[in-house]
């Protein structure tokens, strides 16, 4: 070995030593357990990892969680990050395909999408449904027209009578005739 050999792998020693290899690999989704914010995968080479955390880090148990957390979809493709090399240290990094994502900031969820069922949470749906707009302005100027049709004939003063045209409304109005239930804040 000659003195150049002897640089590199000593060279090559202190960076093995010293600076740790994180690497990604390519992997298939097996199972996901989203209570717990983690996934088992299949790696290419067959190998399975089990635990491996949906993002860098999981909050222990009375520590606020937040940031966003992607559920990916089963069979689905996604790259998984070993930090320092190892497994037990594995977390999902990109992802070919999601059923899910929160959101959460100061422990709080602020954002909660189910594309398993298509729907779409604000601040834990606790002020009902959005509004379909167009539904809500038809309704409002229909009863408009009601209104304004509606005349009051007076033949003696104090004593008003309807007149035999009028319409009378007919119904209340409920939140499924104005919600969109896909979407709630």
């Amino acid at each position: 070995m000659n003195i150049e050999d002897e640089i590199r792998n000593a060279i090559e020693g202190l960076v093995n030593k010293y600076l740790p290899k994180s690497t990604v690999r390519e992997a298939t989704i097996i199972s996901v357990d989203w209570d717990n914010r983690q996934c088992s995968v299949q790696l290419n080479d067959g190998s399975e990892i089990d635990n491996v955390r949906l993002k860098a880090a999981i909050p222990d148990e009375g520590t606020i969680d937040n940031g966003a957390t992607f559920k990916p979809s089963v069979n689905s493709n996604v790259l998984v990050a070993l930090i320092e090399g190892i497994e037990s240290n594995a977390f999902v990094c990109c992802f070919s395909d999601i059923d899910g994502i929160i959101y959460k900031y100061n422990g709080t969820e602020i954002l909660n999408i189910d594309g398993t069922q298509g729907t779409i949470v604000f601040n834990g749906g606790n002020n009902g449904a959005f509004i379909n707009i167009q539904s809500l302005v038809d309704k409002i100027n229909r009863l408009e027209t009601i209104m304004t049709a509606h005349q009051h004939i007076t033949t003696t003063p104090g004593n008003p009578t309807t007149s035999n045209d009028s319409q009378t409304v007919t119904g209340n109005t409920q939140v499924s005739d104005l919600a969109d239930d896909k979407i709630k804040h």
